[in-house]
């Protein structure tokens, strides 16, 4: 069985990513507030799942809380 090149970005937004990349398409990813995606990153360098987790789990609140508005733009900016 072949594996996929692209899977479905977790916020639920409907866009593909690489399967190489993290967690979230682009859009999401530069949507997450700038401490969550550097908790994201530190756990992914110190090789630390739960920290990952942890943290993936905080972005992906916070997308649920700020969803995209029919402009493209979070409801809150």
């Amino acid at each position: 069985m072949m594996r996929s090149a692209a899977h479905p970005c977790r916020s639920g937004c409907g866009r593909m990513r690489p399967t190489s990349a993290m967690d979230f398409c682009r859009t999401c990813f530069d949507r997450i507030p700038r401490d969550i995606r550097q908790r994201m990153r530190d756990a992914r360098d110190a090789k630390a799942p739960h920290l990952s987790a942890r943290a993936v789990s905080d972005a992906m609140t916070w997308l649920r809380e700020h969803p995209l508005t029919s402009a493209g733009r979070g409801a809150a900016e």
